[in-house]
């Protein structure tokens, strides 16, 4: 039993360490079934803002559904450049 609870102590230290560098935690909150898919969206070095953007208007513009495939994502990110280089977006 001891040992167990010294296992599992250890890997919160490990957790807790990484997060005080900065580092990203090695766990997301929910289920991965229900998180948001970006389709290698997320590689792009502007996605964040992208994704704020995604949540706060294009949602809601796009019909309140999450992306559906690679080229809906494309679509939506091309929407966003478009509407940031003609002042409207983000």
């Amino acid at each position: 039993m001891l040992g167990r609870w010294h296992f599992e102590s250890r890997q919160l230290v490990l957790v807790i360490i990484k997060i005080a560098r900065g580092d990203e935690p090695p766990f997301r909150g929910g289920r991965q079934s229900r998180r948001d898919r970006w389709y290698g969206l997320d590689r792009y070095p502007d996605f964040e803002d992208f994704r704020d953007w995604w949540h706060r208007k294009g949602k809601d513009e796009a019909g309140g559904n999450d992306l559906g495939s690679r080229a809906e994502a494309e679509a939506a990110y091309e929407t966003w450049v478009d509407g940031r280089r003609s002042g409207k977006g983000a």
